[in-house]
């Protein structure tokens, strides 16, 4: 009777062991996984902040509004101006005689940063989501390359030093500083211009994959070396340039 009184008892001990862990295991692992859906939601609304301020900034060079404000909710992390960014765009009419132009700005992307290591920055009218895998454009920058007419916006866009981190609320305010037409490029009757696109950018592989998608030729350039020259053709080049402040506020 004692060795039974025994033998349940033990039985009782394992069982209630077994569910104890069971529980904690379940516990555990929920609420990591809570914790990481959450996260990544979190991400997805910086994310989507971001892509209104590339439209807020599209607003600025196509309307002419003057100042444009986006609001960013900060899961901690800190948001800031990048390293700056080289665009360059050469033309040449084919053939002889033939005329030549070129184009260029500098600008500071908008980075944003968790610690987790993703980052989400815009830079040059695209928005670029990456992280430790790699880099993908979420969205593209606003040209239009046609074989007859082709409109190309440059951004040069800079901050005034700092960055702000934390959770919480921030306002990246955009303010226009200037905005123009450059000189178009016309070719001649029945002439064609080859354009050159020059991208200098730690990030330049997801500008060569986007060059490579819009069926651009490729020029020059290594990835390695963070730049890359790719190349269309088309009959009349427009290239317009807007000055954008930027400050974060909370």
């Amino acid at each position: 009777m004692n060795d039974r009184a025994v033998s349940e008892a033990l039985g009782f001990v394992l069982v209630f062991a077994l569910v104890t862990a069971t529980i904690g295991l379940v516990y555990g692992t929920g609420i990591t996984s809570l914790y990481d859906a959450q996260h990544a939601e979190k991400i997805n609304n910086v994310e989507r902040a971001f892509d209104v301020l590339a439209d807020n900034l599209e607003d600025l060079h196509r309307t002419g509004t003057p100042s444009r404000a986006t609001e960013v909710k900060l899961p901690g992390g800190t948001l800031r101006t990048g390293d700056a960014v080289q665009l360059e765009v050469d033309a040449v009419e084919i053939g002889t005689p033939s005329r030549n132009a070129s184009y260029s700005v500098s600008f500071e992307p908008i980075v944003y940063e968790d610690d987790g290591g993703s980052t989400i920055l815009y830079s040059g009218g695209s928005v670029v989501r990456s992280n430790e895998d790699g880099a993908v454009m979420l969205s593209e920058p606003g040209w239009v390359v046609r074989s007859n007419r082709s409109v190309i916006p440059l951004f040069n866009v800079y901050g005034e030093g700092g960055s702000i981190g934390g959770n919480g609320a921030v306002l990246i305010v955009a303010q226009r500083s200037s905005r123009s037409l450059q000189e178009p490029f016309f070719t001649g009757a029945g002439a064609t211009a080859r354009v050159n696109v020059t991208v200098t950018s730690p990030r330049v592989v997801v500008w060569k994959r986007y060059f490579e998608d819009r069926g651009f030729d490729p020029v020059d350039g290594n990835v390695d070396n963070s730049n890359v020259t790719y190349q269309f053709e088309t009959e009349t080049l427009y290239v317009t340039k807007t000055g954008v402040k930027v400050t974060f506020n909370r």
